[in-house]
């Protein structure tokens, strides 16, 4: 009954309220930047880049639970919104990236992924899939 869209120019995430004929915000100040993980995801901010064609968040995609995990793209990191909870927290890359670096494939920590341009997100059958722009893809099995 909903659909979650990405408010990018806006640094926030909306659900379109189908039945009530809303639109409610879910994420997102307003505001550029990088902060709020462990509070509540209204007062969350994304990243930026002003020369880029998408600014803002790129990418998002809903579990079967109704967690939302957004492409925080230009901070480098993927954000998972907990709607039990009312939280957001950074789940996956780290916030300082080395450009052309690829990811080891043996890494354990998801908060240390290389993720410099995350284009898209899936989830599917407990998985995340993470591809980036330079041809790289992770998969994150939930746990």
């Amino acid at each position: 009954g909903a659909i979650y869209v990405l408010d990018s120019r806006n640094y926030a995430v909306r659900k379109v309220d189908l039945p009530n004929t809303q639109v409610v915000p879910v994420a997102g100040t307003g505001q550029p930047g990088y902060s709020g993980d462990g509070g509540d995801p209204l007062q969350a901010t994304f990243g930026s880049d002003p020369a880029a064609e998408f600014d803002g968040p790129w990418s998002l995609a809903v579990d079967e639970e109704g967690g939302l995990y957004v492409g925080d793209t230009h901070n480098h990191v993927v954000r998972y919104i907990d709607p039990e909870r009312h939280t957001i927290q950074t789940i996956a890359g780290r916030h300082e990236v080395t450009p052309g670096q690829p990811n080891d494939p043996d890494l354990r920590d998801p908060l240390q992924l290389n993720l410099p341009r995350i284009c898209s997100l899936e989830y599917h059958a407990g998985r995340l899939f993470i591809p980036e722009w330079d041809g790289e893809l992770v998969i994150l099995r939930r746990e």
